[in-house]
C-alpha cells in the first residue's frame, strides 16, 4: 500500500503509485485489497478530470469505497502555495463527505469542510466546520497563524505557520453553537 501527497506529484515526472508509474493518461480507478484472518476486503479509488486539480496531476481521488460500500467524498480546491519548490497552484481538501451504506443506500452522515488563508504566504487553514447531517449538529474551530512583514517587501504579510490563537465553537443546530471557554 503506498500513499502519495500531491506536492511530490507535481514536483517529479515519474512517481511511484501502487507499484506502477503514473502514466500520461488518466487513472480511471485503482483498488487495493487487503488479506486478515482468510478474508479478503477491497478498497476502491475512484479517480476522476476536475478543473479544479492542476493539470499535471490529471487526476484527482474523488472517492473511496470501502468494503462495506460506504463512501468518502473529496472536494479540492487549488491555491497558490508560495512555499513550494513547484511555485504552482496546488490541490487542497476543501470538503468531505461520509456516506453510509448500511441501510442499503448512501446516507450523508458527516460533513467536515475546510476554508483555507494563503494571503500569508502559505495556504493555511484557518476554519474546520463540521456537519453530522442527520441532526443537523455544526460544530467550527478557527486557527490565527502569526505573520510578520519583510523590509524591503512592500505589501506582502509572511507566516511561519504558527498557530496564535485558537477557537473552539460548541455544537448547534443548523449553525455552530456558542465560542466555547
Amino acid at each position: 500500500m503506498t500513499w502519495v501527497s500531491p506536492v511530490p506529484l507535481l514536483c517529479h515526472p515519474s512517481v511511484k503509485l501502487v507499484g506502477r508509474t503514473i502514466p500520461e493518461t488518466k487513472l480511471d480507478l485503482l483498488s487495493r485489497t487487503v488479506t486478515a484472518n482468510g478474508h479478503a476486503n477491497t478498497w476502491t479509488y475512484n479517480y476522476v478530470p476536475s478543473t479544479g486539480c492542476p493539470a499535471v496531476l490529471r487526476t484527482c481521488v474523488s472517492s473511496i469505497i470501502d468494503p462495506l460500500s460506504d463512501e468518502i467524498d473529496f472536494t479540492y480546491a487549488d491555491f497558490y502555495s508560495y512555499q513550494t519548490n513547484c511555485g504552482a497552484y496546488l490541490p487542497y481538501l476543501t470538503a468531505k463527505q461520509i456516506k453510509d451504506k448500511s441501510s442499503g443506500s448512501l446516507i450523508l452522515t458527516k460533513t467536515e469542510t475546510t476554508d483555507y488563508a494563503n494571503s500569508i504566504g502559505p495556504v493555511l487553514p484557518i476554519r474546520l466546520t463540521t456537519t453530522w447531517n442527520q441532526t443537523n449538529q455544526v460544530s467550527k474551530v478557527e486557527t490565527d497563524y502569526d505573520s510578520f512583514s519583510v523590509s524591503g517587501i512592500s505589501g506582502l504579510t509572511f507566516s511561519a505557520t504558527n498557530p496564535i490563537a485558537r477557537r473552539e465553537y460548541d455544537w448547534g443546530t443548523g449553525a455552530p453553537g456558542n465560542l466555547l471557554g
